[in-house]
């Protein structure tokens, strides 16, 4: 998460760290299903942290499709009920989960 939120734009530059540690996971435990979370809303103080937190959900999802990992998208659920902005009953500081948002 804090490489999505760091000041260089755009989340393309984390693929190949993102499929060299699928491809080490399924090295060590061929057998094991490889589960990748998506990366829950954040306020950021730059335009570009919550459209990179999304691209980064996206790039994630697609790869997990491409080398049949599970991802789970949690993202929405930690979204106010209009689905445009972080639900702050489930933030601690906008940043971190209080005890409802981790009981979800």
């Amino acid at each position: 998460t804090n490489d999505v939120k760091s000041f260089r734009p755009g989340v393309n530059h984390l693929r190949k760290f993102l499929v060299r540690l699928i491809d080490t996971v399924k090295g060590l435990f061929p057998a094991a299903t490889v589960i990748f979370q998506s990366c829950l809303p954040i306020r950021g103080v730059q335009p570009h942290i919550p459209i990179n937190v999304v691209k980064f959900n996206e790039l994630l999802r697609g790869l997990c499709s491409e080398n049949n990992c599970v991802y789970l998208d949690c993202f929405r659920d930690f979204l106010s009920n209009d689905l445009c902005e972080e639900n702050s009953y489930l933030y601690h500081d906008w940043l971190h989960l209080n005890k409802r948002g981790v009981d979800i």
